[in-house]
């Protein structure tokens, strides 16, 4: 609790914890904030944690049963129920009492002025951020802190691989290994097995017709399968495919012997181990939290601040998935996210990228992903957290409204070249090197007279986006899905939409296309309208919805170049 005299209260602050980590790894920051006027609360994320032992005898039970695998969850629902049944209603009763208990202590306390903030470390920060966007239009928070975010499975030793893999192999399945082994899975015994399994499971969630071998499509295509066989495992009708899948989602797997010693000499709390399955539960939660916002079915409170802190080492595609959330948040609007959100990346210091240096890219040449821990860190070089003093001090100073946040955290004057600083970025627009220009959604307009959306029409629409655009036909047919809206009324057939998602070229060229009137027609269907960025098009005939029709649910935007981008078009099939 506050350290301060009760009435003086700054606010309380909730903290999740990582992905099979404990609630101890914010002790350090608890203790400086307490010290700041702030409650300070530690949560135990479902599925972690042990029951509690009344008897501590080593030879006890429930002691023995403590590095057991834990009850974590397979699916992306038991989070999402997590937040909306136990931590929003917990919270909201929380905060409820602290202000009467502050008002009680204080007559003259303003309960409008109490910071509620919320923030979270890898898969914390998912978690955090589902709770603000899952307590609606008028949120209990007032900020949230996302750190080193987990929103999907990815980091900078995935893309590296992947893409050096991608650039000698002539089919995308040969690269299906490369990942899995990357994530901890052995396919060495038999890799062309693998693949087989793999691309098998794939057929049945996607058209490996159109699939290319651009590192975008391979990318997207397993962020998009591993929520697929998680959350609809059912869709594999083949009981030996389905079986075989089964088995590599139940296979074990872990941290390593790095993280065992944590526990046993250093006392790291949570576990090492889980299932390939429970990770994939994770990412699967983590892609659910950014595409509710693409889905215009929630309303946001963008009057809740963001702080977002990344480290390079993770990569830039797992960065542009958390940079995605930010943009996404806050609707695409540059103004607004300049206005509420900030942000830094901790850089691996200038002496470990030069060619002359041989060594491994780790503590010593920048802040890891699991930058809270001391127990984490300490087991290894150079067994130290120099970054924590700087870290606790800019993000009491962010939380606490300071004008500046000391001389080495969101620094906006330059680089010095070194592991201690965490750098602001343009997150609008990030360089590609450390944010990579990730697809998102965009939504495409029919109006369809004298026949039904058929296979051959959706395909004809895709190919003539790419022919256009030049994104990936693999892209497109990922991100692609069709919706009827019958709150659209149009002369000439029924209306549907298309939602898939543009690069920043792609975009770029349908603007410049637009702005100078070159282009009215794709695969040979007019287009009428088009919401490009928030710039709308009328190209042919005005279509019978209004401005205001479609700015509710129709227009979404995203980030890093790839934006919703909505094109009416009235497809004449015979």
């Amino acid at each position: 609790m506050s350290s301060c005299t009760p009435g003086s209260l700054k606010g309380s602050i909730f903290f999740y914890h990582g992905y099979s980590a404990c609630p101890d790894q914010y002790n350090q920051l608890a203790e400086k904030l307490q010290d700041e006027c702030y409650h300070v609360y530690q949560i135990l994320t479902i599925g972690h944690g042990y029951e509690y032992c009344t008897d501590n005898s080593s030879d006890s039970g429930c002691t023995a049963a403590m590095y057991n695998l834990t009850a974590l969850p397979n699916t992306r629902q038991p989070y999402i129920d997590y937040i909306t049944e136990t931590m929003l209603p917990a919270i909201r009763d929380e905060v409820s009492i602290i202000q009467e208990c502050e008002v009680a202590a204080n007559s003259l306390y303003d309960t409008n002025e109490m910071e509620v903030v919320v923030g979270g470390l890898s898969f914390g920060a998912p978690l955090a951020a589902a709770s603000v966007v899952l307590s609606g239009s008028d949120s209990i928070f007032t900020k949230h802190i996302l750190m080193s975010p987990f929103f999907g499975i990815t980091y900078q030793g995935f893309d590296n691989l992947v893409y050096k893999c991608l650039l000698n192999r002539a089919a995308f399945k040969d690269c299906l290994p490369i990942y899995f082994e990357a994530i901890g899975f052995n396919t060495t015994d038999d890799a062309d097995v693998f693949s087989d399994i793999i691309e098998d499971a794939l057929t049945y969630y996607v058209d490996l017709e159109f699939l290319d071998v651009s590192f975008e499509t391979f990318n997207l295509m397993l962020r998009k399968v591993i929520g697929y066989i998680v959350e609809n495992p059912d869709a594999i009708t083949d009981d030996d495919i389905r079986e075989n899948i089964n088995d590599l989602l139940d296979t074990v797997f872990g941290w390593g012997a790095q993280c065992e010693l944590d526990i046993t000499d250093r006392n790291r709390g949570g576990v090492c181990q889980f299932s390939i399955r429970n990770l994939f539960a994770s990412h699967s939660f983590g892609q659910y939290v950014t595409d509710i916002m693409g889905s215009g079915d929630i309303e946001i409170d963008q009057s809740v601040e963001t702080l977002l802190v990344l480290v390079e080492r993770d990569g830039p595609t797992r960065n542009s998935l958390a940079a995605n959330y930010v943009n996404l948040f806050y609707g695409q609007n540059s103004e607004t996210i300049y206005s509420q959100a900030n942000d830094c990346m901790w850089f691996i210091s200038q002496a470990c990228q030069l060619d002359t240096y041989d060594g491994p890219i780790d503590n010593t040449c920048g802040v890891p992903h699991s930058s809270m821990s001391n127990p984490d860190n300490l087991g290894i070089p150079p067994e130290n957290l120099y970054w924590e003093d700087t870290y606790h001090e800019g993000l009491i100073d962010w939380i606490n409204n300071e004008a500046s946040y000391g001389d080495n955290f969101i620094v906006q004057t330059g680089w010095d070249g070194s592991r201690n600083q965490c750098i602001y970025l343009d997150i609008i627009d990030p360089p590609e090197s450390l944010i990579a220009d990730v697809p998102s959604l965009m939504r495409i307009g029919l109006s369809i007279v004298g026949g039904q959306v058929t296979d051959s029409v959706q395909e004809s629409i895709l190919d003539g986006v790419a022919a256009l655009t030049g994104v990936p036909r693999g892209v497109l047919q990922l991100t692609y899905n069709l919706f009827t809206n019958s709150d659209v009324d149009t002369e000439d057939g029924d209306y549907y939409e298309f939602q898939m998602g543009l690069d920043s070229d792609g975009t770029n060229l349908m603007t410049t296309l637009l702005d100078n009137n070159g282009i009215n027609e794709i695969a040979n269907y007019s287009i009428t309208y088009v919401n490009v960025d928030g710039n709308e098009y009328y190209v042919t005939t005005e279509p019978t919805t209004t401005a205001d029709d479609n700015e509710s649910g129709m227009n979404r935007l995203v980030m890093n170049g790839w934006l919703f981008i909505l094109i009416g078009i009235y497809a004449l099939i015979l």
